[in-house]
Parts: structure tokens; sequence; C-alpha cells
């Protein structure tokens, strides 16, 4: 008897950042892990969950305003409006040049991890596997 083993699917990841350039790099250093989507904010970054369902979502805390009122708060709203599209259960990690102590309480609520940049590559790959395996299994 012969048994079809599905090829399997390539773990997607959204990067919400409106530094182009950080994300074209951290995309790059994702690559051989991930498909990565590069979304300049987050109006960009909604229209590319409706080309491609991502598994996983690193955002930067400030973006231009799409979702909110003022630049800080846009990660946030777009944290918030992926969790209503996706689940609670959908990973976000937020990537910010902010120290931990000035990102605002409700904020950290909405995300999963939080990585300071610079970061370590090796360490976000590590914990976006983690994040990602773990809510599959919830």
């Amino acid at each position: 008897m012969i048994v079809a083993h599905a090829k399997s699917r390539r773990l997607t990841v959204l990067l919400a950042d409106d530094d182009l350039s950080f994300g074209r790099g951290l995309a790059l250093l994702l690559r051989p892990h991930f498909h990565t989507l590069i979304a300049s904010g987050s109006a960009d970054a909604l229209a590319r969950c409706d080309e491609a369902c991502p598994d996983a979502a690193l955002i930067d805390l400030d973006m231009p305003t799409y979702l909110a009122p003022h630049p800080e708060e846009e990660g946030m709203h777009l944290a918030r409006a992926l969790k209503q599209r996706f689940g609670t259960d959908f990973p976000i990690i937020l990537v910010t040049r902010h120290e931990l102590r000035e990102i605002p309480q409700p904020f950290l609520a909405e995300v999963d991890s939080f990585f300071h940049k610079p970061l370590c590559a090796e360490s976000l790959v590590s914990r976006l596997h983690t994040l990602i395996q773990e809510s599959g299994d919830r």
C-alpha cells in the first residue's frame, strides 16, 4: 500500500513595520525558516492578510496611523485587528526600539512576546517556532 505524504506547508510570518529597510532585512534573516509578508503599516498588513493567511506576526509599535488616532498606538490596534481576524491564539511578537517600561500595558496584553531592536535573529526564530507550535496545540 502506498501512502501519500502531504507536502508540509511553509510557515508564513507577517512583518509590519514602517521602516521598509528594517522589514526587508528581517525578511532576509527569516527567509531560511519562514515565508514572509512585508507590510509598511497597518493598512498594508491587513491587505497582505487578505492575500495569504500568516501563522504569526511581528509588529512595530509606532507606525503611520490607519487604525489608531496616534502613531504610538497603531501597533496595538493592528494586534487587536489580527487577533479578531485570526483568533486570540494567533501569535504576535512586538518588535520595537522602545524599552519595555515605555510600552503601554494594554498593548503588552495584546502581544505574546517582545523583542527590542536591534534583535537576535536566532532567538527570534526560536521564539516564532515556539509560539506557532503552541498556537496549534491550543
